[in-house]
């Protein structure tokens, strides 16, 4: 039986493509389903309380989010912020985010390079030395120790990696594949 899922997340780093696939599946879900579906963005506890009261209220509801408490802790990590000071500026966002997982199902999709230096050779304008010297440390981890992490184990995620010449529409295709693992009924 799969799991029903009713808020969905996509997360990943600076120029993974989130916001053209967060586009690819608002327009997948207008045309082929028959949910109310809501867009909310944002990491505070307020936008999380707003995802929690929308799907209280909305039994047909569906909430889409593009960069969620996940995308927060890549950036936060890429900055060169511990993993202690990570865990504890986002504890209770996570609980709260923990609370919508166990009572209506969520799932956090991260798009991660497979090859983050060819990665980088393509979004090179749009990141930071810094961001740039740290990409494979943060994806190794980001990777391999997720579950590892205190702050995300009560959270669904699944990793997606993309390759270099990965399309938009190739990266929504294997977020479908995933999502095809879960019921959005």
């Amino acid at each position: 039986m799969k799991r029903k899922i009713r808020a969905i997340y996509i997360d990943g780093i600076r120029g993974t493509g989130k916001s053209s696939v967060l586009k690819e599946l608002r327009k997948h879900f207008r045309s082929n389903t028959e949910k109310d579906l809501f867009e909310i963005n944002g990491t505070s506890l307020d936008e999380v309380d707003k995802t929690r009261i929308i799907l209280e209220d909305n039994q047909n509801g569906l909430v889409i989010k593009k960069g969620s408490v996940m995308t927060q802790i890549f950036e936060d990590l890429m900055a060169n912020m511990s993993m202690n000071e990570v865990q504890e500026k986002y504890r209770d966002v996570c609980i709260s985010e923990s609370n919508i997982n166990q009572r209506f199902g969520s799932v956090h999709i991260l798009l991660i390079p497979k090859q983050p230096r060819e990665f980088v050779q393509r979004a090179q304008e749009r990141l930071s030395e810094d961001y740039i010297e740290n990409i494979d440390r943060i994806c190794f981890t980001m990777k391999n120790s997720l579950s590892s992490l205190n702050l995300t184990s009560y959270l669904t995620t699944e990793i997606i990696e993309f390759e270099q010449s990965d399309r938009i529409i190739d990266v929504t295709d294997k977020v479908m594949e995933v999502l095809s693992k879960y019921d959005l009924t």
